[in-house]
């Protein structure tokens, strides 16, 4: 997938937990993922771009998260392809900080 633009407050709005994979894939089942130019509007959960995982075949069950963050063959990208989206809040702070001559630190 190239030039994918994610709204971490959409993904989480269907699932439970503390953190939110954008992608996950099933490394024993032969899946893989490679993403490029990935825009993230970040929320204060925590986010992993793509978690390799261990797949099952029954119905409901969860599959186990073996590793997040890039892996060869299965979630292949890195961490230069990852673009943070600034809130507007923040982007109006930083124009207002920036204007005044003050040094912005996000």
């Amino acid at each position: 997938m190239t030039n994918i633009y994610v709204d971490l407050a959409v993904v989480k709005s269907d699932r439970a937990g503390k953190n939110v994979n954008i992608v996950m894939m099933n490394g024993n089942f032969g899946y893989e993922a490679v993403l490029r130019n990935i825009y993230v509007k970040p929320t204060m959960a925590r986010f992993t771009e793509c978690a390799s995982s261990y797949g099952v075949n029954q119905s409901g069950a969860k599959p186990v998260v073996l590793s997040n963050g890039p892996k060869a063959q299965v979630c292949q990208y890195s961490y230069d392809d990852v673009h943070i989206i600034p809130s507007k809040q923040k982007q109006g702070q930083h124009e207002q900080q920036h204007l005044s001559g003050k040094l912005c630190v996000f």
